[in-house]
């Protein structure tokens, strides 16, 4: 498994052996249900992660959106966001082998400041890495691991970006990360707050434009200038949530990121599966739906006016996308993604388990669909196991 660096500068690793392949899973919103108990009264460790745990374990890096605070601080929360993980159940995302716990969304506010402050204490204790959270200078330097030898630097940056009106063009609510559309006392003006050098906060942008897209481009540039063989991961919490296809401005904000120096972009929000494409060399992950999450957004809670019926959006269904890593040709030169394994998921409100029969011929036809409206640079291939795998089209690397 990995190792987390403290530097960020002229990183040093273990050579990589040439042949072998390295793993790296992703996936989309992670958070438990809140009635989870330990493990000596529950039902262990590894029970939320179903019939997925062997594979999530064997991986050699394992990176989720943790969509929730680790915390159980506040009696009455006055927010309507109430995504809390057990804290007695902070264990599991050891068993599964987790990695990283990017917590670069719109619930690490929930519980308010303090809940923040025990979310990072949990995942201290137990020795998980966390991305996305911190002081001004901390947000924007990528978290540094070493992955079988492999350097892997992951920067992970919040946008609010928001469904618009077609009449009006004002932006529609529910639809906008980190948007907040009414409030009552006690809550929180909002659901994400940028870092600054006296409060913690997260690498944030109220909005998509071309300078804020150069800002976050700069920071990637002069990191790779500096390291040129590190395997540089680029996360972005940006909706707006269903949406089958992009728009524009977040078209252009990921491969945005491509241009900077990425080798593979990974998005999150969307709270359903979206499509992929392959980008000056590099894929980009548009959304992976929910992969554990405690109910069924726009089924069980709000569907916006434009996306109805939402249940259209399958949010019980969702991927874990296997990033493969190959050395460049010329030594030294670090790592680019020749084919990505995708495993078809569904979840209840505590487990997530393989989708099987139809639920997983819909993902996989959906994703296919997806990606040609792309522009087809993903070509799709149906494996014999279960799973999709997904290489770039020819001229695409």
């Amino acid at each position: 498994m990995m190792q987390m660096l403290l530097t960020t500068t002229l990183l040093v690793f273990a050579p990589f052996c040439l042949g072998s392949t390295i793993r790296i899973g992703v996936t989309g919103d992670v958070n438990l249900d809140p009635n989870l108990l330990g493990d000596e009264e529950g039902e262990g460790y590894g029970y939320p992660w179903g019939n997925t745990l062997s594979t999530t374990q064997a991986l050699d890096a394992f990176f989720i959106n943790h969509e929730a605070t680790i915390a159980n601080v506040v009696d009455e929360n006055p927010n309507n966001f109430q995504m809390e993980d057990p804290i007695n159940y902070t264990k599991t995302f050891v068993e599964a082998g987790v990695d990283g716990l990017v917590f670069a969304n719109n619930h690490q506010f929930d519980y308010n400041r303090s809940g923040l402050d025990e979310t990072i204490s949990q995942a201290n204790k137990y020795g998980i890495p966390g991305a996305g959270v911190g002081y001004e200078d901390e947000v924007r330097k990528p978290l540094l691991l070493d992955v079988e030898g492999v350097p892997v630097a992951l920067f992970t940056v919040v946008l609010i970006n928001c469904e618009k009106d077609a009449a009006s063009g004002e932006d529609i609510p529910h639809t906008c990360t980190c948007g907040i559309n009414e409030t009552r006392a006690g809550m929180m003006d909002q659901q994400c707050y940028p870092a600054t050098g006296d409060l913690m906060g997260q690498w944030l942008y109220d909005d998509i434009t071309d300078e804020y897209i150069e800002d976050i481009q700069s920071e990637i540039s002069a990191f790779r200038k500096e390291n040129p063989s590190t395997f540089v991961l680029t996360y972005l919490h940006v909706g707006p949530n269903f949406q089958w296809m992009p728009d524009p401005t977040r078209v252009a904000l990921l491969r945005g990121m491509v241009d900077a120096g990425s080798d593979a972009v990974w998005g999150t929000s969307s709270h359903h599966v979206q499509g992929l494409e392959w980008y000056g060399g590099a894929p980009i992950i548009y959304g992976m739906g929910d992969f554990l999450f405690r109910h069924f957004p726009g089924i069980t809670d709000y569907c916006p006016d434009y996306a109805v019926p939402c249940e259209q959006f399958r949010p019980e269904l969702s991927v874990m996308h296997v990033l493969e890593l190959e050395e460049k040709e010329e030594e030294g030169s670090g790592y680019f993604v020749n084919k990505i394994v995708t495993h078809s998921t569904r979840h209840t409100t505590d487990q997530v388990f393989w989708a099987d029969g139809e639920d997983r011929e819909w993902i996989f036809n959906t994703l296919t669909e997806l990606n040609k409206g792309l522009g087809g640079t993903a070509q799709v291939i149906n494996g014999t196991d279960g799973t999709l795998t997904m290489v770039p089209s020819k001229g695409m690397l």
